[in-house]
């Protein structure tokens, strides 16, 4: 089966709210879109175009967390430092499938609740001094929807997962469409397909993201109470610029289709934040016509890595299972290296090609070696299907192959 990934790391931060003192507040929260994943059966690209209210209480574009297809490296959903209550974003993810029809999966996992400090107004409600024991985790609220692209919530669009961070970030996996379901079936609006926007009346439950196709996801967050107010459909989805340089439709000419109301909320949340990973999945259907997102039989394997520091000691030479230390790099993938054998890669410097070529030998070895996400024969297709290509795409890359150091063997 093969398998993208990508991840995103967002932060939140809640800034002062009745006194005068602020504090600052993402996966990789050093992983994030503009993605171009490739693996040779599945192109999975996204991009992100995000509005926030700014400090005068405007729902404002917001450029820092807004990207077109690029590379993850950089890039965050989230990047807030300082929200008040009654704060307002709404965003809407593009997800890019080319050449196969794929299932797709998200989750997102709360992964810190910093306190960041008590100043004297928090420290009058609130006698939590760690450092995750903030609180803003019980007053974010966030809302998920099928999205046709415009970034308003809309009458016919389904709502998918709504609650507080607390309660819905846990990690576990979200089905945006496999074999049992769908978010876009049933939903009103329309799609990008082969060139042209389509009404999207015919997408039903088990239907995989078609080949050549772009799905949106809408989200909204709210610093307090939200409520729905899903506008009237207009029809026209995703609207570019005008001649003009102006957008007839959005969230900036129509509303997000919510309102949030932050008056309930106290200073028990000053300066606190909250950490998040977030993971999104694309399987090609075709041979995994059953796939169910969060199957345990999905049969990816497991999250054991050995880093490319561990396979070039000597000593760990007899770990290297189906091929030897001095084997040209180019008897197993394309010549990137020429005249480099696998050890010699291994123990290159530098970023870019030079980074992922580490990366990619260690992805091989540990494939073979340890309980990892990618069959040997994945990680050979991968990389070949990548390079020659962009930075971006080798820094993408570079980040399916890295795993967090779990490396079982002595």
């Amino acid at each position: 089966m093969k398998k993208i990934l990508l991840s995103l790391g967002s932060i939140l931060f809640a800034g002062a709210i009745l006194a005068g003192a602020t504090s600052a507040f993402v996966m990789d929260t050093e992983k994030s879109t503009g993605n171009t994943f490739a693996s040779g059966v599945i192109d999975l690209k996204v991009d992100n175009e995000s509005y926030v209210t700014d400090e005068n209480g405007k729902l404002v574009f917001s450029p820092s967390t807004s990207w077109d297809l690029s590379g993850l490296s950089g890039k965050l959903f989230f990047n807030f430092l300082d929200i008040k209550p009654g704060d307002i974003g709404e965003d809407t993810i593009s997800l890019h499938v080319n050449n196969n029809n794929a299932w797709a999966c998200m989750n997102i996992n709360l992964t810190s609740t910093p306190e960041n400090g008590v100043n004297e107004p928090e420290g009058l409600v609130d006698n939590t001094v760690g450092p995750n024991q903030g609180e803003l985790q019980e007053h974010l609220y966030f809302v998920f929807w099928a999205d046709d692209g415009d970034n308003v919530y809309e009458k016919g669009e389904k709502i998918f997962k709504k609650g507080l961070s607390k309660d819905i970030f846990n990690g576990e996996p979200w089905t945006l469409t496999d074999s049992e379901t769908s978010i876009w079936a049933g939903s009103s609006g329309y799609a990008y397909q082969n060139g042209s926007w389509k009404y999207n009346n015919t997408c039903r439950n088990g239907d995989p993201i078609p080949g050549g196709s772009t799905k949106f996801i809408g989200k909204a967050w709210c610093f307090g109470d939200i409520n729905e107010n899903p506008l009237n459909q207009d029809g026209k989805g995703k609207t570019p610029s005008n001649s003009s340089g102006q957008v007839d439709n959005g969230p900036l000419v129509r509303g997000t289709g919510f309102v949030c109301e932050g008056s309930d909320v106290g200073n028990i949340v000053q300066s606190d934040g909250i950490g998040l990973d977030v993971t999104f999945t694309a399987v090609q259907s075709r041979g995994n016509e059953n796939f169910v997102c969060g199957d345990e039989d999905e049969g990816e394997g497991g999250n054991e890595y050995c880093s490319h520091g561990y396979w070039k000691q000597k000593q760990h030479f007899d770990s290297w299972v189906g091929f030897g230390p001095n084997q040209q790099f180019s008897s197993v993938f394309e010549n990137a290296f020429p005249g480099k054998t696998l050890l010699q890669v291994l123990q290159l410097g530098g970023g870019g090609l030079n980074r992922l070529g580490r990366e990619t030998v260690g992805a091989l070895l540990n494939a073979g070696s340890v309980d990892f996400p990618l069959t040997q024969a994945e990680v050979v297709s991968m990389f070949n299907t990548t390079y020659p290509g962009s930075l971006d795409s080798y820094d993408t890359l570079t980040e399916m192959f890295a795993l967090p150091e779990s490396c079982p063997l002595n």
